[in-house]
């Protein structure tokens, strides 16, 4: 797609393009925020820098690296993955290709957990399986440094990410397992947390995800979505100590059969916690 000359260019004018381009492209919800982060990125300039440098005419090489920044979220990649990072929970993760981007609804996993702990646990000991980023166990241990935080997933590309988070956010590397779920994970834990594959293998083929260019590996879970949780279950019941709590979330339509799945195993559910959107969405399960 042919770009406007770079000549004398203002951020103001490259703002309105980039608004312009990506409403017209349909790909996302947010077109200004979108521009304004890119903008961001090409002049190296803060929010704050930026908002107060409108009139000023930006560089040739801003200009240059903000059009290619622009031709690259026309196609759908997301955001995080153009700038590298996301915030979650109030921390800075880098994020690629070879990871999930964080949801803002997973925070309640984090929350979940960090009120087991703080209303006591048969020990100090957390894992976080299917743990992408690290997001969720490298929150914890953040909030709770006394806590002795496992960190397990089945890809190597994702753990390498995990190690890039932990030394970014904790300034130190966590204990990290490459494991089909629990299975190369040594035991026991008084809390497991997971943010598991739960998509159907239909919901993985729609056009709008294959956009994103996430790890399906990381989404896809069978015909019914459940494959992997009805694994974790079993699995985190024979990893568990007593008292122990398993904590996963799940599709807004999957809460009541994971109940079922997990009571079937041995656990005795505990709750059902609703995201920000008032869907069912994690499930908490017990050991006696």
């Amino acid at each position: 797609m042919q770009r406007n000359s770079a000549k004398q260019k203002t951020y103001r004018n490259l703002m309105q393009q980039g608004t312009k381009t990506l409403t017209h492209a349909g790909i996302t919800d947010t077109p200004y925020l979108d521009s304004l982060l890119l903008l961001c990125k090409a002049s190296g300039e803060t929010r704050e820098q930026l908002l107060a440098s409108f009139p000023d005419t930006a560089s040739h090489k801003t200009v240059t690296e903000y059009n290619q920044l622009l031709q690259i979220r026309e196609t759908g990649k997301p955001i995080a993955y153009i700038l590298k990072h996301k915030e979650f929970y109030e921390h800075d993760f880098y994020v690629d290709e070879r990871v999930l981007i964080p949801r803002p609804d997973t925070e309640l996993l984090v929350e979940t957990a960090a009120n087991l702990y703080k209303h006591g646990l048969p020990d100090n000991s957390i894992l976080d399986i299917c743990t992408g980023s690290g997001c969720i166990g490298i929150s914890l241990k953040a909030e709770f440094p006394d806590a002795a935080v496992t960190l397990g997933d089945i890809s190597a590309g994702a753990l390498e990410v995990c190690r890039i988070n932990s030394q970014r956010i904790l300034g130190a590397e966590l204990p990290i397992y490459q494991s089909d779920l629990l299975e190369s994970i040594p035991g026991p834990f008084s809390l497991i947390v997971s943010n598991p594959p739960y998509l159907t293998v239909d919901e993985c083929l729609h056009p709008d995800l294959l956009h994103r260019g996430e790890p399906v590996k990381a989404l896809q879970a069978g015909s019914d979505g459940l494959d992997i949780i009805r694994r974790l279950a079993r699995q985190g019941f024979a990893k568990l100590r007593k008292k122990g709590y398993l904590i996963t979330e799940c599709g807004f339509d999957q809460a009541l059969l994971v109940s079922e799945i997990m009571s079937s195993e041995g656990f005795t559910i505990k709750e059902i916690l609703k995201d920000l959107a008032g869907c069912d969405r994690v499930v908490i399960g017990s050991v006696k």
